[in-house]
């Protein structure tokens, strides 16, 4: 799937999601020539996200363009979601189109819709501090993510140190 929108504010684990995706999509010599970042202050961000998306890599791997922050979740114009409708189905195996933002997106919004069926949403919140439970499971994730084996009680410890901090919990484990 060729196009995602990552949503959510918890900033360590988003920035960890887009580095995984820019390894897995880029190729470390062309990487200068295939990567494209469009702040969220451009003009015309969305199509010049979508054009760059179109054009094929030059060289060897994948192009990934990354519209950052961008607002689209919230509010999309009718030009832009024409110009969506018609860009995502056709989007080629040899680009990646990344959005990100920190709100979540309007479930009932067109944009919304239209990227779920040609794309991958993939939420990246904070848990609450409240709910110990998640935020256990994800000590255990990352846990065994890293191949470290701990106790319960060390996990207990590490739940009640760290709360829902996804960067001190990585730190902590290093």
């Amino acid at each position: 799937m060729p196009a995602y929108f990552y949503w959510g504010d918890d900033e360590f684990r988003l920035q960890e999601a887009i580095h995984t995706l820019r390894q897995e999509t880029l190729d470390s010599d062309w990487a200068s020539f295939n990567y494209d970042v469009i702040p969220p202050e451009a003009s015309n961000g969305p199509i010049e996200a979508l054009n760059q998306a179109m054009t094929p890599p030059f060289g060897l791997g994948q192009r990934l363009v990354w519209l950052q922050n961008t607002s689209l979740g919230q509010r999309c114009s009718e030009d832009i979601l024409a110009e969506l409708e018609r860009t995502l189905p056709n989007l080629p195996d040899t680009s990646v189109l990344l959005l990100t933002s920190p709100n979540k997106p309007d479930g009932r919004g067109k944009f919304t819709k239209l990227f779920k069926k040609h794309g991958e949403v993939r939420e990246f919140a904070t848990i609450p501090p409240w709910k110990t439970d998640q935020i256990r499971r994800q000590v255990e994730t990352v846990a065994r993510e890293r191949r470290i084996s701990l106790a319960s009680e060390t996990i207990d410890l590490l739940v009640d140190a760290v709360g829902n901090d996804t960067r001190q919990l990585h730190l902590e484990l290093d």
